[in-house]
């Protein structure tokens, strides 16, 4: 089938002339046929050549009868559905041009102790949400709010991709403290225990390795003492402090159960899929002896081009409730699974875990796991130096100047 195709029908009577005028546009498929009184010539052109066509029958005064238009250019343009698909087809590109200005997606990458909910609440908070206009999020001003309220977050690094805004982070206890805070101040230790190592950076130390420090025992003065020539105080000058202090801490641990638990058995199960548009989802109301487990997948293009619309998963589970009683083995299971998780997120954090010394007792209706963990962590704390100490430096520096002035 030709793609695109005029037939044009004139008078018989000007055939010839028109032929004549038109020798350099390819005319084929000529006929002859009677319409009455009125003889009649066809002839098939290009779509190209109607225009030029139509112009030689005006300048020579022949009128064309009738322009039947055919070819598949025709089937396509006049079909009802690939004219809805064609429209179809431009909305969904206007669609995606659309949406891939917003940000329709929030990854939290890096995170262990603090869950995805907690983060990414706080991430909206600072008026980052699915649905925001992309050159509306500025990436530095997340990395620097999450990294001053998480103190033990060292590292953060925000990027979009596609549709999905991207947040990478470290969790870790071994920071420079200099990094995080601007006012005088002395590191003191957050609990009682054996130095390990010290590593100063500014300030002056006040304790060695292997030495026991107390609580709140200042390791790291920010104030440095400035001598004469024989060794004798003449003032004192804010240095500030820095630096990673480890120490081997021996750490109370206590938890319980009780003996008499309640457990759920699960009888059958039912799942939905609901589909949702943006923040707007219908939710499956929980009821008496039913859980409702939800899940949510957005449809995306290639890997980070998520869209404002995708289903929710329900999963209903009804279920009975059951009372019994934990054995000694069966409660040191559950107690320990506990005391080792918390251990793992420690771990992973930079602490480095040396001993656990935890047994379970039953007093009465509850098991309890207690005894105490030894670990190596870092035990700086900030402590300010106090206003009146930070005037009498003063008083006492431009004390000295006056007098070396007035020598």
């Amino acid at each position: 089938m030709k793609f695109h195709l005029y037939r044009i029908t004139i008078n018989s009577k000007h055939i010839y002339r028109f032929l004549n005028n038109t020798k350099e546009i390819k005319i084929r498929d000529i006929t002859f046929n009677q319409n009455g009184n009125d003889s009649l010539a066809s002839f098939t052109i290009n779509s190209s050549d109607f225009n030029t066509v139509t112009g030689i029958a005006k300048d020579n005064n022949i009128k064309i009868i009738n322009v039947h238009e055919f070819g598949l250019y025709k089937k396509i343009t006049h079909s009802f559905f690939i004219k809805l698909a064609a429209t179809f087809a431009i909305f969904f590109i206007l669609f995606i041009v659309i949406s891939t200005q917003f940000i329709w997606k929030i990854t939290i990458n890096g995170n262990y102790s603090y869950t995805q909910k907690e983060i990414l609440d706080y991430v909206r908070c600072l008026n980052v949400t699915e649905g925001v206009l992309k050159n509306k999020v500025n990436c530095e001003n997340i990395e620097k709010n999450i990294r001053e309220n998480y103190n033990d977050i060292s590292w953060v690094c925000a990027e979009i991709k596609g549709t999905n805004l991207i947040i990478h982070i470290k969790e870790n206890y071994i920071t420079e403290i200099a990094k995080k805070e601007s006012r005088p101040y002395n590191i003191v230790s957050k609990y009682s225990g054996k130095i390990q190592s010290i590593v100063v950076r500014k300030g002056t130390p006040l304790v060695k390795k292997n030495q026991y420090v107390h609580k709140n025992q200042i390791l790291i003065k920010g104030v440095t003492d400035v001598a004469d020539e024989s060794g004798q105080k003449l003032y004192s000058v804010i240095t500030g402090s820095d630096g990673d202090i480890l120490g081997k801490i021996k750490f109370n641990y206590n938890d319980q159960i009780p003996v008499k638990h309640k457990y759920k058995i699960y009888n059958s199960s039912k799942t939905y899929y609901i589909p949702f548009i943006k923040n707007y989802r219908w939710h499956i109301k929980s009821k008496k002896n039913k859980d409702i487990e939800y899940s949510e997948s957005k449809i995306k293009f290639f890997e980070n081009y998520y869209f404002p619309i995708g289903f929710g998963k329900y999963v209903s589970k009804d279920y009975t409730i059951k009372t019994a009683n934990y054995s000694k083995k069966q409660a040191e299971k559950v107690l320990s699974s506990k005391l080792n998780n918390k251990l793992a997120i420690l771990e992973q954090k930079g602490y480095k875990i040396l001993a656990k010394n935890v047994r379970i007792v039953r007093k009465k209706e509850f098991y309890q796991y207690k005894g105490d963990v030894i670990c190596i962590l870092p035990v700086g704390k900030v402590q300010y130096i106090k206003d009146s100490t930070l005037n009498k430096i003063k008083q006492e520096k431009e004390s000295v100047e006056q007098t070396t002035a007035d020598r």
